[in-house]
């Protein structure tokens, strides 16, 4: 129960993205991010502004660490 509560925490910032944006949208970006593709979703869905760029690369970058951090434990 913990470690599930932990890793709920870890991925609060994206469960939030993807209510704000919608999970499909983002996953755009973090295709993108992660160097797995470079495309845009098909229309008519729309490409997420510019700045949810840097909101979902911020959220990746802590869960990230929170994983690592576990990692060392």
């Amino acid at each position: 129960v913990a470690e599930s509560a932990r890793l709920n925490r870890a991925f609060e910032p994206l469960w939030t993205l993807f209510k704000h944006y919608g999970s499909f949208r983002v996953m755009f970006i973090i295709a993108e991010y992660l160097g797995l593709a470079h495309v845009e979703p098909p229309r008519p869905i729309l490409p997420l502004p510019d700045n949810a760029g840097d909101d979902i690369r911020q959220a990746l970058e802590k869960l990230h660490t929170a994983c690592a951090v576990q990692l060392l434990h």
